[in-house]
């Protein structure tokens, strides 16, 4: 079945069907630009309560390089792959398995971006993460050392 966006062009919000509103609200900001297929969000809670079914993700550190490098955390096994590097990593990427991707930025600019490209390259079942880094460590999940 393909995903079909309902919204209308002045709403700031996009929603893809059988998605909540949580997981797909984005700004004007995030909307300007927006290209092709609307990508989903998908809550730190959700993440977590799928992990706990069994569920395994792989996690995309989208954080650009000069992060990345003043970082001290990344989310379990999270993979780096900045935004304007992401065709050089796909190969890192493994097959098979739900894409999380999630950056510093609350508004998940960067890891849409890159969840955006990774869909169009073939990772159907991939969404940025909401409130990105930030909401997941305030929820208190857990992190590794870089």
């Amino acid at each position: 079945m393909a995903m079909r966006t309902i919204w209308k062009p002045d709403c700031p919000v996009k929603r893809v069907m059988g998605a909540s509103l949580r997981e797909t609200a984005i700004s004007p900001k995030q909307r300007k630009g927006w290209v092709g297929t609307a990508i989903a969000r998908i809550t730190p809670g959700e993440v977590i309560a799928r992990m706990e079914r069994g569920e395994h993700f792989v996690f995309i550190d989208a954080r650009s390089a000069k992060e990345w490098e003043a970082a001290d955390f990344k989310l379990p096994g999270a993979i780096h792959v900045p935004v304007d590097r992401i065709i050089q990593h796909l190969r890192l990427i493994p097959l098979g398995h739900p894409v999380v991707s999630y950056c510093n930025s609350p508004g998940e600019e960067s890891s849409a971006r890159v969840a955006q490209e990774l869909t169009r390259r073939g990772f159907l079942n991939t969404r940025p993460l909401i409130g990105g880094l930030e909401a997941w460590r305030k929820a208190g999940y857990p992190l590794e050392p870089k």
